[in-house]
């Protein structure tokens, strides 16, 4: 009904003159004394031509807004989804969107050469930047500068991943995994941290097999883990399967007005105003890659109790 009053809005102008014309010619015939009754029967011949003309208008009209529909729906624009020229109007029309459109496919490649230097200088610098650290933990036998040490390789890699996660599709390997396998995996990277720490760690095998990517679900693991240690101070962290993979923590907790955007590119909330710690980042990338591999993540926290996050495969 919508679109049939905004064609009708459109064709007004053509309806106001074709009533226009059919009362003037009544007009004209009724001071000619011509017979009316002729005069309605063209007037009625006339009227289905135009209702004729009138609907089949709108179904094309109906058809192109239709196509115009779904294209602005979807991700990649090409030009031959494009409904077919009629007219003058619809060919100037299309010509300028042809140009808008090479123009922007030329600007995209020029960002996409320009973002792959990019990417390319950090992940060499980001290889160069792990050498000396490495040789810096071998060479340190102070356990508290090698845990500074791993924390700046952490902050490293994680400003790798927030350059590469727009495009990350064409990084991905999604088959089966072990979950265990991957957690083991990231929890042997964290096991200095955990026993410098002091806190009581559980972890409760899974047994789980999982459709994903073990790379990038290993960094969202991470950040998770790392978020965990980073704001418990005594307690426990725990890590056990039910309905979904959590991390438990005793930590600091997060107020509930910060539960609805602890998500938010850049936000830090109460603890990281508090604290100090917060990039505000690290959560970020996590929400940002679960839902490319398709996962969701629930977080629950009481202030000062401890927050436990879920992710749902």
């Amino acid at each position: 009904m919508k679109l049939l009053k905004t064609y009708v809005k459109l064709r007004l102008s053509f309806l106001v003159y074709y009533l226009s014309f059919v009362l003037l010619f009544l007009l004209v015939s009724y001071l000619y004394n011509d017979s009316l009754k002729s005069a309605g029967y063209v007037v009625v011949l006339c009227s289905v031509s135009v209702l004729v003309e009138f609907f089949l208008s709108f179904l094309a009209f109906k058809k192109k807004v239709a196509i115009f529909s779904y294209y602005m729906q979807q991700d990649v624009y090409t030009l031959d989804r494009l409904p077919k020229t009629k007219g003058l109007y619809d060919t100037y029309y299309y010509s300028v969107i042809e140009n808008l459109y090479h123009r922007n496919c030329d600007l995209k490649s020029e960002y996409d050469l320009k973002y792959q230097d990019v990417l390319d200088y950090y992940t060499l610098w980001v290889h160069q930047v792990k050498i000396p650290l490495q040789a810096l933990r071998l060479l340190s036998k102070d356990n508290q500068m090698n845990q500074q040490i791993f924390k700046v390789e952490q902050y490293v890699d994680m400003a790798l991943q927030y350059l590469r996660v727009d495009f990350m599709n064409s990084d991905l390997l999604i088959k089966e995994y072990e979950l265990d396998t991957i957690l083991k995996g990231v929890l042997k990277k964290y096991a200095d941290a955990f026993i410098q720490s002091g806190l009581a760690f559980e972890f409760k095998e899974t047994h789980q097999i999982i459709i994903s990517d073990a790379k990038w679900l290993s960094f969202v693991l991470e950040q998770l883990i790392s978020n965990a240690l980073k704001y418990t101070k005594k307690g426990h962290i725990k890590i056990y399967y039910e309905d979904g993979l959590v991390i438990e923590d005793s930590g600091i907790g997060i107020i509930e007005e910060d539960l609805q955007r602890i998500f938010e590119k850049g936000y830090t909330g109460y603890n990281g105003r508090n604290h100090k710690k917060s990039t505000g980042i690290g959560l970020y990338l996590v929400k940002k890659i679960l839902s490319k591999l398709n996962h969701e993540i629930i977080v629950t926290s009481k202030l000062k109790e401890g927050s436990a996050f879920k992710i749902r495969f």
